[in-house]
């Protein structure tokens, strides 16, 4: 037997003895009535509060992902810059070279 068709015979000798349960003593499956209504009403804003605590995660995993790109693109452009900057000293001192050269002779 699989496993899912033993989760729903057991699922239906549960429902049956809830049943005869209620038949035999209602006064005593009123109240457990109330403590189970009770204890899913727990269970619903437990879950509830887990939805929104993974809710609240979701967007701060997104607001890290969104700072991480904006920050690598402007690394990024930093290094571009910065390449653009070494390569203007290297002409400049290039340039100053010839011109120190040229005084010289």
């Amino acid at each position: 037997m699989r496993l899912i068709e033993k989760c729903h015979v057991l699922e239906d000798a549960e429902r049956k003895n809830v049943i005869k349960f209620a038949k035999e003593n209602p006064a005593d499956f009123n109240i457990f009535q109330e403590h189970l209504n009770s204890m899913v009403v727990r269970d619903k804003q437990r879950l509830e509060r887990r939805l929104i605590n993974l809710e609240l995660r979701e967007r701060d995993f997104l607001d890290a992902i969104s700072f991480e790109k904006a920050r690598a693109s402007s690394v990024s452009q930093l290094e571009h810059k910065l390449q653009q900057c070494e390569r203007l000293l290297a002409n400049y001192e290039t340039a100053q070279l010839r011109s120190d050269d040229d005084e010289g002779i």
